[in-house]
């Protein structure tokens, strides 16, 4: 699977361990590298999800959000041009081959 970035900063926190480090932490910045790893070696979201299991978050038919160490997580969503929709109007995770990231840091929890 591919991956985009919704702004640079994210772009460059996943490009640069240096600053996942120093945005993130040691623990999240390891992770988030193993993360998306297995984004790159996974056929669909469908398997990635898979691969994931019960860490996965599901925060709408359309947004998903993986934890990345304690408070911080990583949120993804289709990165295609024309959605993946399912019958339902959700997304069709197993039609999807490329995610955009939106956001990594901090959570609410």
């Amino acid at each position: 699977m591919d991956f985009a970035y919704q702004t640079a900063r994210i772009k460059d926190i996943c490009e640069r361990r240096a600053r996942a480090v120093a945005e993130l932490g040691e623990p999240a910045a390891l992770e988030l590298e193993r993360r998306l790893a297995d984004i790159d070696a996974c056929d669909n979201a469908a398997d990635f999800a898979a691969l994931c299991g019960s860490e996965l978050l599901v925060l709408s038919g359309h947004r998903w959000a993986l934890p990345l160490a304690e408070g911080v997580r990583m949120e993804l969503v289709a990165g295609h041009v024309k959605a993946r929709l399912a019958a339902t109007d959700a997304t069709d995770w197993g039609k999807v081959t490329k995610f955009r990231i939106d956001e990594i840091g901090g959570t609410d929890d």
